[in-house]
């Protein structure tokens, strides 16, 4: 230490000589160690923001996929949105064009993803008269799957519905239908029934946080049927591991079919030009 000290003496006498050039070093060391913080800032929360939206929208999973009624589509994205539009079309006797369409259920959806890859159907919602009077309010939705997390509040108590004969709802409608016990827990009898006569166990009691506006306690979460009357067009799709090249092929691929897929990078990775997608171009029959 001491040899350092002549040193350190002239160096700090060389400083109080020349205070304002001593300051403008200091300053130009700082502007760029300030400059690269605030830009790591401003990146690492437009990260958080589109996960979070990405969460709102599709829960875990990797992309959103809906099947459309044309035989074709372009797909144009924005932030946190797509637009669809036909791309197929024939000419009608008046030389009006017409979109070329096709039933839904012609496609086969997994035969269009790549290998490994899930789906399980889009929350969907209604509504259904209860026994005891008033209307519950539906969420159909596989929470029991790991794509769903993050699309409702989550269990209390319980376990997530899984067959067409199970639900799960709000504490406070379990609590005024009697299905708790002394303690405040969920009853294993506890059976919810519906005006139509049909009733479900009730297996789960969901998170007091309410999923509508209205903050209503009439919350049901049902799983999707296993039979369902008509197969749904709205999916959440869980994609082995793919680069963003990949997943522009295969947004063209699906949109050459009628099918329009929502990356999850197109909300987590905004700005970032990895929505650019060539679109396939409008044809017109003769």
């Amino acid at each position: 230490m001491r040899r350092w000290r002549p040193s350190l003496r002239m160096a700090w006498r060389d400083l109080r000589r020349h205070r304002l050039r001593s300051l403008l070093t200091l300053v130009l060391v700082m502007l760029p160690v300030l400059g690269a913080t605030a830009a790591a800032l401003v990146a690492h929360n437009v990260r958080y923001d589109g996960e979070r939206e990405a969460r709102q929208q599709m829960g875990a999973a990797d992309a959103r996929v809906e099947i459309s009624g044309f035989a074709a589509v372009t797909v144009k994205f924005g932030d946190a949105y797509l637009q669809t539009h036909p791309a197929e079309f024939t000419r009608e006797g008046e030389g009006k064009r017409k979109p070329v369409k096709r039933p839904r259920s012609e496609v086969d959806l997994a035969s269009l993803l790549p290998r490994g890859s899930r789906f399980i159907p889009y929350p969907t919602y209604g509504n259904r008269m209860l026994v005891s009077g008033g209307t519950a309010n539906l969420h159909i939705l596989d929470a029991a799957d790991p794509m769903s997390v993050g699309l409702f509040p989550g269990l209390e108590e319980g376990r997530a519905p899984q067959g067409d004969d199970e639900a799960a709802v709000h504490p406070g409608m379990a609590e005024a239908l009697g299905m708790l016990d002394s303690d405040g827990r969920l009853r294993d009898d506890a059976r919810l029934s519906f005006g139509d006569g049909s009733s479900r166990q009730v297996v789960g009691l969901l998170k007091p946080e309410s999923w509508s506006d209205t903050e209503t306690e009439a919350e049901v979460l049902i799983a999707p049927s296993a039979t369902p009357k008509r197969q749904p067009n709205r999916w959440l799709v869980d994609l082995p591991v793919l680069g963003h090249q990949d997943t522009r092929a295969l947004v063209r691929n699906l949109a050459d079919r009628g099918v329009t897929m929502f990356p999850r990078m197109c909300t987590t990775t905004r700005g970032r030009g990895a929505c650019r997608i060539d679109r396939p171009r409008s044809t017109s029959g003769r």
